[in-house]
């Protein structure tokens, strides 16, 4: 989560407009596959089939996959950054310190968790 790091949130968002997911969007409503699966859903929910589950529209599934390629290049382009290095090497501390307590490490686990927190409160 990039609630706690506005600095580093900031970059990210910066990183997903440089990608111009606006005119990427617009390119996909132009296909007649795209605008016929709009028109089934907007059908579908004028007839008041409001059950049917929105994942099925072929739309929503191309504007899922183009967002999770933005926000993944958008990681990219932003994890070589001292503050993305450090909530990186946090979450990697957290992951080890629950390990470690599965494990019956509890001392472990607690250093491992303190170290994440002071990676944390750096990038603050």
């Amino acid at each position: 989560s990039l609630k706690d790091t506005p600095e580093v949130r900031s970059m990210y968002q910066k990183a997903m407009g440089e990608q111009n997911l606006e005119a990427q969007l617009t390119k996909l409503a132009e296909q007649p596959r795209i605008q016929e699966s709009i028109a089934a859903m907007e059908r579908d929910r004028n007839a008041g089939r409001y059950g049917t589950d929105t994942k099925t529209y072929p739309h929503n599934e191309v504007i899922f996959q183009l967002f999770s390629k933005v926000q993944k290049r958008a990681w990219a382009m932003i994890q070589n950054e001292p503050e993305v290095q450090r909530l990186i090497e946090a979450d990697r501390l957290k992951k080890a310190g629950d390990y470690a307590r599965g494990k019956g490490d509890y001392a472990g686990g607690a250093r491992t968790y303190e170290q994440a927190k002071q990676l944390l409160n750096m990038a603050k």
